[in-house]
């Protein structure tokens, strides 16, 4: 995600006319990724990093068996490499092949 970030800012700053427009044109373009993995880490920390005793149990005999039905190896895979969500969409096609902006 770092490598996203650093990709949307440097779009944002080649577009923009001032830091504050270029700012604000990069949480735009991240904002809702982010969201998405924000989200993500709340609802998972609680079954992989708590002291309770139900949630871990359950994770262990329930996510092996779950993550190879359809559609879970797709999206265990996006999600890990960071595409769930289609994060490159929102970034402007001449940062992606390092054309120039205008």
């Amino acid at each position: 995600m770092a490598l996203l970030d650093a990709l949307a800012l440097s779009a944002s700053i080649e577009r923009a006319h001032a830091v504050e427009d270029a700012l604000e044109a990069f949480v735009a373009m991240r904002r809702m990724h982010v969201r998405l993995y924000q989200t993500a880490s709340f609802l998972f920390t609680p079954i992989y990093q708590s002291n309770m005793k139900l949630l871990p149990a359950l994770r262990d005999l329930l996510a092996q068996p779950l993550s190879s039905l359809w559609p879970a190896p797709r999206l265990l895979a996006a999600m890990v490499a960071g595409t769930l969500g289609g994060p490159l969409n929102k970034i402007p096609a001449f940062a992606l092949d390092g054309g120039d902006p205008e």
